[in-house]
């Protein structure tokens, strides 16, 4: 009996020891990536490097329903069970709706496969841009996915507003755009309005 304490002893030791030392393995868990990177949950701070900042967008344009750019991020799933994601949904935290959800995830992510979610920013008006994007899922830690996205609309910087669409350039004054692109004082058609 004795031996086979000794015996015994060793194994429940070490038994004990990867059940303390051992991180618990969700059933689902969440993760969104930009750029290759992960991008933490309620993360504010948006940078280039995770494409959570969209960029410097300069220039007159007809404002419309196009977008100017889009992005794709990846949402992994490092569980050992199906993620289910049940919701999708944008808040622009900026006074227009400069931002929206153009390609939604798929519902079911299979253990270590992944989906992405394309979100597009599109130029309404000129200001500064903002929004939350919340992911829902059943991933017990993080039932509520957030990160914020961010982005500029300006004009360009020309004395008396006379520039190309893209700000290449200053031109002559007989070629006049209106700011917002939109009407032109003399009746023609924006955004040129010739003399």
């Amino acid at each position: 009996m004795n031996a086979i304490n000794s015996f015994m002893k060793p194994c429940f030791q070490g038994l004990m020891f990867l059940f303390f030392v051992s991180s618990p393995v969700y059933a689902q868990n969440i993760m969104i990536e930009g750029n290759g990177n992960n991008i933490p949950s309620n993360q504010i701070n948006v940078t280039s490097q995770l494409k959570t900042y969209f960029g410097v967008y300069q220039g007159t344009r007809t404002f419309s329903n196009i977008p100017d750019s889009t992005v794709f991020f990846l949402i992994r799933n490092n569980g050992a069970s199906n993620l289910n994601i049940s919701n999708a949904q944008i808040t622009n935290i900026s006074s227009a709706n400069f931002f929206s959800i153009t390609t939604n995830p798929a519902a079911t992510v299979a253990p270590g496969a992944t989906t992405s979610i394309g979100i597009s920013f599109t130029r309404v008006k000129y200001g500064v841009a903002m929004a939350e994007i919340t992911i829902s899922s059943d991933d017990p830690a993080t039932p509520e996915y957030k990160f914020y996205v961010h982005a500029n609309s300006e004009a360009c910087e020309c004395p008396g507003h006379f520039y190309t669409p893209d700000c290449s350039a200053c031109i002559n004054p007989s070629l006049v755009y209106s700011d917002n692109c939109e009407s032109c004082s003399n009746g023609r058609t924006p955004p040129l309005c010739i003399f």
